[in-house]
Formats: structure tokens, C-alpha cells, sequence
């Protein structure tokens, strides 16, 4: 199974960090209001995805960016990016 550990960019310009099997659906859980945090800030769009093949290294990949901040990794993937 495929795990995705993926950030969120947020119509109030904060980011959000999670991991799912599945980015589809659990896009549309978000924009729905279905995640706490993404109900308050709205979902804007994905700007990073990362594959993994099991939920432990999704897990510890997700600690990872969120202990680092989500913020600033998500920032230095957009400038990698020209975004």
C-alpha cells in the first residue's frame, strides 16, 4: 500500500501537514470541513506530495516536517519549484 504524506496551502496562507492512502479522497474530506483545523482555514491547494510504502516512514516523514515546521519546508519547496 502506498502512503502519502502531502501539505496543504490554506486560503488564510498557514499550511497543513498530514498522511493518507488516499490524496483523492481525502482532499474532499478536507474541503467538506471534515479535518478541524482545514473547517477553520479552508483548503486552498496541495503543494507537496511525498510517496511512501508504508505508514511508518509516512509517520516519521510527517513528525519530521511538522517538528521542522510546516511553514518553512513548505517554503522551501515552493521556492525549489518557482511556485
Amino acid at each position: 500500500m502506498v502512503i502519502v504524506c502531502y501539505i496543504i496551502s490554506t486560503k488564510f496562507s498557514t499550511h497543513y501537514c498530514g498522511i493518507t492512502n488516499n490524496l483523492r479522497r481525502r482532499w474532499k474530506e478536507h474541503v467538506r470541513g471534515e479535518s478541524k483545523y482545514l473547517s477553520i482555514y479552508k483548503p486552498h491547494e496541495v503543494v507537496y506530495v511525498e510517496w511512501f510504502n508504508s505508514y511508518e516512514a509516512a509517520r516519521k516523514r510527517e513528525r519530521y516536517i511538522k517538528q521542522k515546521g510546516v511553514w518553512k519546508v513548505a517554503k522551501s519547496f515552493l521556492l525549489l519549484n518557482n511556485r
